[in-house]
């Protein structure tokens, strides 16, 4: 099996269609004030030009289960084709205190699976379906920060070099969801946070979104709103700390979402018209 890389870079018979979604350069600071890039997804992330090409492959593992997978399966439930993505939640070690096995993985797990299921074999069995290792484009490992800090602190230094990126919620992936919806600063809005301990903020912080907003925080919903969100989290929190790991109210979903969002943007007029069509003929049929 040959290497595999963050940036599958080996497929150039599969060309993109040409995109038009801007490239953000964005910079961090450490508690030193020295400056550090949030990541380099500007220069690595460049699509690569034609006519078109087979969808591009990600492959997510999550520690947390059902609101990311509601929000990453819109991918496919909504129909789009420049992209698939394959969803994991493997058994683990769940957030915070209880560390009987379940769906939900600390990140130590997420590795741990990822070496033993993904990198021995030459294909990954998801839900009952096999994928070549070797098809897949990028790989992403979802985390919220919650009480990781130690264990994260220790696998972003090992992982330096890993075929994978890590993607760091603070405190959880629910702070994505307060972008998608919200437009105040969580430092105002959600300044009762930051006195807490850093395993308490997770809890809070899913009880406060149910509050914010009637009717809650969709993630169904929220995977239309990329745009307002990928603003809105690159306008108030981008800072990550000298190892990586994001300050509070800040999310690496950020890097995630623009890479979804930089591959299907240009289907989003066509969806949202023949969307438009279909609910018109159930309207006439009534």
């Amino acid at each position: 099996m040959r290497d595999l890389h963050y940036d599958n870079l080996d497929r150039e018979q599969r060309p993109l269609r040409p995109l038009s979604a801007p490239s953000q350069e964005m910079t961090t600071t450490s508690t030193s004030g020295e400056s550090l890039p949030l990541s380099p997804i500007s220069e690595v992330y460049t699509p690569r030009a034609t006519e078109v090409r087979d969808p591009l492959l990600f492959f997510v593992l999550s520690g947390g289960e059902k609101r990311e997978r509601n929000y990453l399966e819109q991918l496919k439930k909504q129909g789009y084709r420049s992209l698939r993505l394959i969803f994991a939640a493997p058994q683990g070690k769940k957030s915070g205190r209880n560390e009987q096995s379940h769906p939900g993985s600390s990140p130590r797990d997420l590795k741990t699976y990822w070496l033993n299921v993904c990198c021995g074999e030459h294909e990954v069995s998801i839900d009952g379906v096999s994928y070549q290792i070797e098809t897949i484009d990028r790989i992403f490992f979802l985390t919220d920060l919650d009480s990781f800090r130690s264990e994260l602190q220790k696998l972003l230094v090992e992982d330096s070099d890993a075929p994978y990126r890590w993607i760091i919620s603070n405190p959880c992936f629910e702070m994505w969801l307060y972008y998608s919806y919200c437009e105040d600063d969580p430092k105002e809005k959600l300044s009762e946070l930051i006195p807490l301990d850093e395993v308490a903020r997770p809890k809070r912080l899913k009880s406060l979104c149910g509050q914010l907003r009637s009717g809650g925080i969709d993630p169904r919903k929220a995977f239309d709103l990329i745009p307002d969100a990928l603003s809105r989290a690159t306008r108030y929190a981008v800072d990550v700390d000298a190892v990586g790991i994001p300050v509070l109210f800040a999310t690496q979903m950020v890097e995630l979402a623009e890479q979804i969002w930089r591959y299907i943007e240009h289907e989003v007029p066509d969806r949202r018209a023949e969307s438009f069509k279909n609910n018109l003929s159930q309207r006439t049929k009534v």
